[in-house]
């Protein structure tokens, strides 16, 4: 059973836009499942890559990044303007190629000249995320669509990019801020009493006092009150919401709030990234390795083998068993696992999987909140069973 601290922890990060990550102790991790994860998360963003059964490709993931370290990542958001034609574009889009570019060099020249990038999504953009300001989110490389990724990864901070065109349309994109810092006072309760608490808590702030003294002395947070009240070193995401978003929307420096929430009242102030320790930075890599077990009744347009629903998952629990007696994970997935793209040949290595993948199937989800070394499953998935061991 978690403990009060970390329940608290747990609701924190919730409302910082991240998962509660309460970590599984060691050894094997009970089964998991997709319940829990929200059809939007399962939905590619608009511009990435439309997954596909390709023999080169994995069916977990695309690409596989097989590096020592996590690959370089990047923040953007963008307007995404449909015409007749592009994929996905409602029936009553009459609006033609020729007249969206024209739009769309026009939307440009006026975020140029200094428009609110997040007043003209949501006049312009077709995309979900066009009511968050057309954030993305973060991604690595050669996970969007190819233009939009050449574009980003040459980009500098800031930089606007010319109407991009894609199979969903055409797209204005920026690239943004990746980190954002901040320290938290929370006073917990929405009621008048709680209001006169955080309204002496912001005179004091105004009057000059140190934040991160000031947090330590009256945050009703023990956890981040005892590191001067430091939240986090907040990863860019598609669905950021209360005390992340408003860290990102705010300067360095600014303190902003109070933000009401299920806890309480919080006080915000963005601090530079460096400010804080390190350990604080938010951890979105995972480096994995699956046993794929393809049964021969399975929905899909894939190429299968003789083996049914019960005899493939007698054989996850078999393999299950073995990995828990000692076996190495890797001799196993060399023997059994039938992902495309060489997966026996590769081990069964997955190489580094980012939490928000657009590529990555919602059935690896789990794996971020358990520590290296856990071992996930046997766990059901669209085309059978599989096996997920966390290496790093």
């Amino acid at each position: 059973m978690l403990t009060s601290a970390q329940l608290l922890i747990a609701a924190l990060v919730q409302l910082a836009g991240g998962a509660a990550l309460p970590h599984a102790p060691s050894g094997m991790a009970p089964q998991s499942s997709t319940a829990g994860v929200s059809q939007e998360s399962q939905r590619p963003s608009p511009g990435a890559r439309p997954g596909t059964f390709d023999p080169s490709e994995s069916l977990l993931v695309d690409p596989i990044i097989q590096t020592d370290e996590p690959p370089e990542a990047l923040s953007l958001r963008h307007l995404q303007l449909v015409y007749k034609g592009s994929l996905g574009a409602p029936a009553s889009v009459r609006r033609s190629l020729e007249e969206t570019l024209e739009l769309a060099g026009q939307l440009r020249e006026q975020l140029i000249g200094g428009a609110d990038f997040a007043q003209l999504a949501l006049q312009y953009s077709a995309a979900p995320n066009a009511g968050r300001g057309g954030v993305m989110g973060t991604f690595p490389k050669g996970v969007l669509d190819p233009r939009i990724d050449e574009f980003l990864f040459s980009a500098e901070l800031g930089e606007i990019s010319q109407p991009l065109q894609t199979p969903t349309g055409i797209h204005v994109v920026q690239r943004v801020e990746r980190w954002a810092a901040a320290r938290g006072i929370l006073i917990r309760g929405n009621g008048p009493d709680a209001r006169a608490a955080m309204a002496r808590v912001q005179e004091r702030v105004e009057a000059g006092e140190d934040f991160a003294e000031l947090a330590t002395e009256v945050s009703q947070d023990p956890i981040t009150a005892a590191r001067g009240g430091a939240l986090g070193i907040f990863e860019r995401g598609p669905v950021d919401r209360l005390l992340k978003l408003a860290t990102f929307e705010a300067e360095v420096g600014e303190v902003v709030g109070p933000i009401e929430s299920p806890l309480g009242l919080h006080l915000i102030k963005r601090v530079p990234t460096q400010e804080l320790n390190e350990s604080l930075r938010e951890r979105n890599w995972a480096r994995v390795r699956a046993i794929v077990l393809i049964q021969s009744d399975t929905p899909l347009a894939i190429p299968t083998g003789n083996r049914d629903s019960t005899a493939t998952l007698q054989l996850a629990e078999a393999l299950a068993a073995r990995i828990e007696a000692g076996e190495d994970f890797a001799a196993l997935a060399s023997e059994y696992n039938d992902d495309f793209a060489d997966g026996r040949g590769r081990a069964g290595d997955l190489g580094w999987i980012y939490r928000r993948q657009p590529s990555m199937s919602p059935a690896l989800s789990g794996i971020f909140d358990v520590e290296p070394g856990v071992v996930i499953g046997p766990t059901p998935t669209t085309f059978g069973w599989m096996l997920v061991k966390r290496e790093q």
